[in-house]
């Protein structure tokens, strides 16, 4: 799998975010072209902190949980919980609008 990203989000940011947003924002427009994931106005991706380590396997379990905190506190994803089981604790994301405007 290639991993690119948005220059302008890796020079506002920083590469990490860039290269995640670019893998966030595929999922976003493959589930908006399949009408899926869709809750309270936005598309929205879910995965475990494990299984998006294993999606970008140079970073490892605690670079990704400090990645998502950092994209969620600088606005670029917004977190939920859309699970069907309340146990269940995977963490849907979601681009905001400040995310998509780039």
């Amino acid at each position: 799998m290639d991993h690119t990203f948005n220059v302008q989000i890796a020079s506002d940011f920083n590469i990490e975010c860039a290269v995640f947003l670019n893998n966030m924002s595929f999922w976003t427009t493959r589930y908006a072209s399949l009408n899926k994931h869709y809750f309270d106005g936005r598309f929205w991706i879910y995965n475990s902190h494990e299984s998006f380590a294993e999606i970008f396997p140079y970073w490892s379990y605690k670079q990704v949980e400090r990645l998502l905190d950092k994209l969620v506190n600088y606005e670029l994803l917004v977190k939920g919980n859309y699970n069907e089981r309340r146990y269940d604790r995977t963490c849907w994301y979601s681009l905001t609008d400040k995310a998509l405007c780039y």
